[in-house]
């Protein structure tokens, strides 16, 4: 996981790939495993507006710290079907004021298993997925992600109906060939690759980490 500076980076050409998938949703009885969303992008806006005059090497420093307590954010999406499902479970609630629980159980990379409890579905409309939830990664492959589970760092099987943005490196004269690609967090933007095609440099929108790029590698880590 690595924050870098973002000075004499070049722009490429790269396609955002939505998935689709399904996914299930309940009412749950028993507390389960919560995981709760990141908040690094906040924690470092409000670093860097207490400290506008931070060296960026500081602030890197500091970032790729956080990175590594926090996690970075993904959008994990279901497919229309799930959300309608979802959905309908919400509004069954005879309280529709309460957020509604939804819980997966999910395998770990050594067979275990556990119950978690997602944070509450969004469905704000967007290009990809009818809904979503955000989740807090600390790395991810098309097979397995690394969460933080109740202060633990956990790998767990990623499953068919978690669907993430992913980016793709294609082939300047055939973009069918698609040469490498990488998952990447949410509200992330690419704005360059290394000579190697292995990572690429996420850029962010918000103005106060304008000095920062994440480095997404080709393996699934940051």
């Amino acid at each position: 996981m690595e924050f870098k500076s973002i000075k004499n980076l070049i722009k490429i050409l790269f396609i955002l790939v939505c998935c689709v998938g399904s996914v299930f949703a309940q009412k749950v009885d028993i507390k389960p495993f919560t995981i709760d969303k990141s908040d690094l992008i906040g924690d470092l806006k409000q670093l860097k507006i207490a400290n506008p005059k931070m060296l960026v090497e500081d602030f890197v420093k500091v970032a790729n710290s956080l990175l590594e307590k926090k996690g970075i954010n993904f959008i994990v999406g279901f497919d229309s079907i799930t959300c309608l499902k979802i959905d309908q479970v919400k509004k069954s609630q005879k309280d529709q004021s309460l957020p509604l629980n939804l819980r997966t159980t999910l395998k770990s990379s050594v067979g275990e298993t556990a119950s978690l409890a997602l944070p509450e579905a969004n469905f704000i409309k967007n290009e990809c997925f009818s809904c979503f939830v955000i989740l807090p990664f600390l790395e991810v492959t098309q097979n397995e992600f690394v969460t933080i589970v109740q202060g633990n760092n956990l790998k767990f099987n990623l499953p068919a109906n978690f669907l993430l943005n992913e980016i793709s490196l294609v082939d300047e004269k055939d973009f069918l060939i698609v040469k490498n690609k990488w998952k990447i967090p949410f509200k992330t933007v690419p704005i360059s690759i290394s000579d190697d095609d292995d990572f690429i440099y996420l850029g962010f929108n918000e103005p106060e980490l304008a000095d920062l790029s994440l480095v997404a590698f080709s393996t699934g880590s940051f």
